[in-house]
């Protein structure tokens, strides 16, 4: 194999954007699912409208979690964080989401590049 050939790390570049890529998707892609749900509340009279209520599967209506969902990403939570006195947990979720992945990435790209300086030939 020749050292001074710099088209032999031709798979490392052609991964490059697809880590762009997956890390855009990452950052913009809602980190969990949420529903807000008032609770069902019933006057139950007797011993025998307990045991019926007990023995009902359908215990929540839809009702009751009508226009209380949603979805928030990395971005949205640490607006949420801040805005609700949690600067610690915000500034933690920015530094996992979106400070920390580029560092370990350009860490990865050192480490890609490395070999290919070392195979330039000295003049």
């Amino acid at each position: 194999a020749e050292t001074g050939n710099l088209s032999q790390f031709w798979w490392q570049w052609l991964i490059l954007p697809f880590c762009f890529g997956f890390y855009a998707m990452g950052v913009t892609r809602p980190l969990y699912h949420y529903s807000i749900c008032s609770p069902d509340v019933q006057w139950l009279n007797g011993q025998s409208p307990i045991q019926q209520f007990q023995n009902s599967s359908n215990k929540q209506t839809s009702e009751s979690c009508m226009g209380h969902t949603g979805t928030m990403g990395f971005v949205e939570s640490i607006t949420w964080l801040y805005a609700n006195h949690m600067p610690f947990s915000a500034m933690l979720a920015a530094y996992r989401s979106l400070i920390g992945p580029p560092l370990e990435f350009c860490a990865l790209l050192a480490i890609f590049v490395k070999p290919m300086a070392e195979t330039i030939p000295k003049p």
